[in-house]
């Protein structure tokens, strides 16, 4: 079967931004559903003038209807929408058709998910929802959400993390699957979302444990950890609370308390409660590790380890724990305790189970104490983590880079850093890492896409988010690249001034293989573009002086 069992209303919501930049991406993935109808409403807060016409504009190519959600006069004023579920039953009855599907803007249907939910239609009957996974790798989540439900049968709920219920209270007869067909994809973390959050909740929410837990939950995202532990607190002492919502309270608690014990003592509660999964296991695993406590941290990893991702599907299960981080950590703890024969086994474990490493990441950095963010980052945002090999290149060892795989080369600067990890690098293609880089959602298969032939030099020439003249900061290539460049990455002159220029000759020598990627962003958080406070790393590296030599050593090697 080649489409749908019943006629279908696609419908979302859309705000200023994603109308300019990603409803026509989402339009152009989920007509692959041949629907019967689009259903689009401008939800843009007091910019619904400014955005309205970029909407209506996209909505002409796909034949899509387009509504207008209003907020409330006290909330005119908002950057936001006021209340998610009011906009998306305004856009919900506008639907006209046997079925409704809800997206948001900056989703899309994973490759081949129409097929899947074809069939499925097939064996509805009277069934009145269709459940699906949604992929937020972001989050690390893949929930099962209600995702296509028979008209005039379901409502939207809550103003903000708002939830599809059906209209009787009474149920509903479901079919589905736990697959993850439907990917959240923004380009970026969209970073106004916490504060406009605490706004709908604070403005509109009841005072409940529902309220409570998302306080607690938006108040750790952002960092305020003495709020998020008092909501947290709050909302365990109400009797009532969702079991599933006492585990992440717990587990909220723990990860926001400072002192280890009492870290610890809180993430055991929510694994006691649920021993089944290894979330808060995890977490006391990777606290033992930043303390430098391998031998612990490396017992509780194998547990972790041990237990399968749960079968029963809950909103918070952590895939990327089950999937990746777990077993990375269980390969660090390993390392850091110069277990060589237990970090073998791993490896070759990872090799059974999901092939070679074929992207290898030379991550060059200064920053014995931050480096770690920015190599989650990069693993987490890849479809195939554990198809990428990450090494560290430093000048020195230092005591919080214990566990992973590195390399020091003494007065090398970064440029000897990315020099020895690419030549020694198991990928067939090389990145360029600094601490200071965040790639998009997928890079990694993008550059499998885009560079398919790794036999061959090739640069993937990227977009870093702000230039427009061309230079390449972020080296991408495959590995015979470095021979058609001499056998290296960048010049080793280029030592003497940190690095700088050496990215113009990167890009001036690599001019007549490069392949178009700039559509691709891979966001350079550098503080002259930021405006962030420069540490000591940056203004040494930045100095005056190794700009001058750098562009003397660029002048006389291209002459």
């Amino acid at each position: 079967m080649d489409r749908l069992s019943f006629t279908l209303s696609l419908y979302a919501i859309v705000s200023r931004e994603c109308a300019s930049k990603y409803i026509t991406r989402a339009l152009e993935s989920f007509n692959a559903l041949k629907p019967d109808e689009i259903v689009l409403c401008s939800a843009m807060g007091k910019h619904t003038d400014e955005g309205l016409p970029i909407l209506e504009e996209v909505a002409k190519k796909f034949g899509a209807k387009v509504v207008v959600y209003k907020n409330k006069d006290e909330a005119s004023h908002w950057e936001h929408l006021d209340h998610f579920a009011d906009a998306r039953n305004k856009s919900l009855d506008a639907c006209t058709k046997d079925f409704c599907m809800w997206f948001d803007a900056d989703d899309v249907l994973v490759e081949g998910a129409e097929k899947a939910l074809f069939a499925i239609s097939e064996k509805v009957t009277d069934h009145d929802c269709i459940f699906a996974g949604y992929s937020v790798p972001l989050a690390g989540l893949c929930p099962v959400r209600e995702r296509i439900t028979r008209n005039k049968k379901f409502r939207w709920k809550y103003p903000v993390h708002e939830q599809l219920k059906p209209i009787s209270g009474l149920g509903a007869k479901a079919i589905g699957t736990h697959a993850g067909l439907i990917l959240h994809a923004p380009l970026e973390h969209k970073g106004g979302s916490v504060s406009r959050n605490h706004r709908i909740l604070d403005e509109t929410i009841r005072e409940s444990y529902l309220f409570r837990f998302y306080k607690a939950e938006e108040y750790f995202l952002s960092g305020k950890y003495e709020d998020a532990i008092k909501h947290a607190k709050t909302a365990l002492a109400d009797e009532t609370l969702d079991p599933i919502l006492r585990v992440q309270c717990h587990t909220i608690v723990g990860r926001s308390l400072a002192d280890p014990v009492a870290k610890r003592e809180e993430l055991f509660r929510a694994y006691a409660f649920m021993p089944h999964r290894i979330e808060a296991l995890f977490y006391i695993a990777e606290d033992y590790y930043s303390r430098r406590h391998y031998t612990e941290a490396l017992a509780l990893a194998r547990s972790a380890c041990s237990i399968p991702m749960p079968t029963l599907s809950y909103w918070t299960t952590k895939e990327g724990v089950y999937n990746w981080e777990a077993p990375d950590l269980y390969q660090r703890c390993a390392r850091a305790l110069g277990n060589q024969d237990l970090v073998k086994l791993l490896q070759e474990d990872k090799v059974k189970n999901f092939g070679e490493a074929d992207i290898t990441l030379c991550h060059a950095t200064a920053r014995p104490a931050g480096f770690q963010g920015a190599r989650w980052a990069w693993l987490s945002m890849a479809k195939h983590p554990n198809k990428i090999q990450h090494i560290l290149g430093v000048d020195e060892d230092a005591p919080e880079y214990g566990g992973n795989e590195k390399i020091i080369t003494p007065n090398g600067k970064c440029v000897g850093a990315w020099n020895a990890c690419a030549i020694q690098a198991k990928g067939k293609y090389i990145v360029q890492m600094s601490d200071d880089f965040i790639p998009p959602l997928g890079w990694d298969e993008e550059i499998r896409k885009r560079l398919p032939d790794a036999t061959k030099p090739a640069v993937l020439a990227v977009s870093d988010g702000h230039r427009a003249d061309g230079l390449l900061t972020c080296a991408i290539c495959t590995k015979p690249t470095l021979e058609y460049l001499g056998g290296n990455l960048f010049a080793p002159e280029y030592a003497e001034c940190s690095g700088i220029f050496s990215d113009n000759e990167f890009t001036a020598r690599t001019k007549d293989i490069q392949v178009n990627g700039t559509d691709l962003v891979f966001r350079h958080n550098n503080p002259f573009f930021t405006n962030a406070p420069q540490d000591e790393v940056f203004q040494k590296h930045n100095h005056k002086t190794n700009y001058e030599i750098g562009k003397r050593i660029f002048d006389e090697r291209n002459k």
